[in-house]
């Protein structure tokens, strides 16, 4: 497949060759975001990334991500405005 921006991740996931190249990119999809989320970037201070997560929530699965991620302030925050609106 000619290499195109697009193309990029999907011949990175087959070239990997550690797994099912489908989960390797929902992996890294999960990867990227969860660090957007609680990362460095600070993103949970973020008023509309708060309010997304507020009117959603997460799954149980990826709640447990998010405290596993190591960063407790950014659990605690995004947790927090999710339970208000939910009271």
């Amino acid at each position: 497949m000619k290499e195109q921006i697009y193309t990029i991740p999907v011949n990175e996931a087959f070239e990997a060759g550690d797994e099912c190249p489908f989960c390797h990119m929902r992996r890294q999809a999960e990867q990227r975001a969860m660090r957007y989320v609680a990362g460095p970037g600070a993103s949970y201070m973020e008023p509309d990334v708060r309010e997304a997560v507020a009117k959603v929530g997460f799954c149980k699965r990826h709640t447990k991500a998010l405290y596993d991620y190591g960063n407790a302030l950014g659990a605690a925050l995004m947790l927090q405005t999710h339970m208000e609106s939910l009271l």
